[in-house]
């Protein structure tokens, strides 16, 4: 969906899909409105519609912005490798950033429930981004691991992805507490 003009100085899409991110995670997708949305926004429904003719629109957006958080947060971790920080600890804050985002962590994986659900367009874009988020993740270990682990990087990038989702996972069930510095450690021995 192409992004409209802002109409009196005021980011309405930003406005929209902040308040829809606020429901969803308070009462769930399913049921919340496009009205719901409308009414908490401020704004009125002919405004949202102006934007968002239905709410499957609306969580295409909110998946795109979602995923591109993510992969923000996986390029930041490639720039990192050139510091002084050890790889374990930039693996780890990578694992902190992504599932902190306890407010997103929640809708992504309502996100990954809608696609495997039987949401075609969804499933097509979390497989880009996974896909996407794969050669990121094996373009770091590429820069940080021995000659001699190279032929590991495809199996290590698939496996930190996996965790990661997991742990997103096991953040939503109350396990606030993962050991994020140990798990990059064992994950880059």
């Amino acid at each position: 969906m192409a992004v409209k003009s802002k109409i009196k100085g005021i980011d309405n899409r930003k406005l929209i899909l902040d308040t829809a991110n606020t429901l969803f995670k308070k009462q769930g997708a399913q049921k919340t409105s496009l009205s719901d949305i409308a009414k908490k926004a401020g704004i009125s429904k002919g405004t949202l519609y102006y934007y968002y003719t239905t709410k499957r629109e609306l969580i295409y957006d909110i998946a795109r912005d979602h995923m591109e958080t993510i992969t923000r947060a996986l390029i930041r971790w490639l720039k990192d490798m050139s510091s002084e920080i050890e790889p374990m600890e930039i693996l780890a804050h990578v694992y902190r950033t992504v599932v902190n985002a306890s407010q997103r962590s929640k809708l992504h994986l309502y996100l990954i429930e809608e696609a495997i659900s039987g949401d075609k367009e969804l499933m097509k874009r979390f497989r880009a981004s996974y896909t996407k988020w794969n050669n990121l993740l094996s373009d770091g270990f590429a820069r940080i691991l021995p000659k001699n682990k190279k032929d590991d990087i495809p199996a290590l990038a698939a496996l930190a992805l996996t965790s990661i989702t997991g742990s997103l996972i096991q953040h939503q069930l109350g396990n606030k507490q993962l050991p994020y510095s140990d798990m990059a450690r064992v994950l880059l021995k």
